[in-house]
């Protein structure tokens, strides 16, 4: 991840026993004239994965799953959209609507 650029970043897990299982990095990048934080939230354990572009990934409503319960950003944009999208039946990954944050910003 530094090779990257990216921080690690404390979270509240941090100081949990057995915190070795969560990880959270950041990066500051320029976009379009302003600066845009990344995030990156690692979980270590068994997961279901799909493959996409020959990644794999975590499985969308599993990983929708962990927000509230190990994961505070219930709030992200993110988060959701891709928890409208599945319930109304569709498959956030690689759905356009992903990366359309006009309704959040407008409010």
């Amino acid at each position: 991840m530094k090779q990257q650029e990216y921080e690690k970043t404390w979270t509240r897990f941090d100081r949990l026993p057995g915190s070795n299982t969560f990880s959270r990095y950041t990066k500051i990048v320029p976009l379009a004239g302003e600066t845009v934080k990344v995030m990156l939230d690692i979980f270590v354990e068994e997961v279901p994965t799909i493959k996409v572009n020959n990644f794999s990934v975590v499985e969308p409503k599993f990983l929708l799953s962990l927000y509230r319960i190990k994961h505070s950003s219930d709030r992200c944009f993110a988060v959701q959209i891709a928890h409208q999208l599945l319930q109304q039946g569709i498959n956030p990954v690689r759905h356009p609507e992903m990366s359309n944050y006009q309704q959040f910003i407008s409010q």
